[in-house]
């Protein structure tokens, strides 16, 4: 699967391949639990690469004020 996301079962399954391969000895519950925070992250990506596509993007500077005025990290 290296580096594409197949929201599948035959993804799934390959991912659990790849997890017991590497030696890793996970219940079938954490190896669901693994894969479906992979596949919520994934699709976080698209979604703000979909944004900055569009043009839904702002300045840095801008995002860093609002949080230092929201949890006044200057202050620390």
């Amino acid at each position: 699967m290296g580096g594409t996301l197949e929201d599948t079962l035959a993804g799934f399954s390959e991912f659990v391949r790849l997890k017991v391969e590497a030696g890793l000895n996970l219940s079938p519950e954490m190896a669901l639990a693994l894969w479906r925070e992979r596949v919520r992250e994934a699709t976080a990506v698209r979604e703000g690469l979909d944004a900055l596509d569009r043009g839904e993007s702002r300045p840095i500077a801008d995002f860093l004020r609002e949080l230092d005025d929201e949890f006044g990290l200057d202050d620390a």
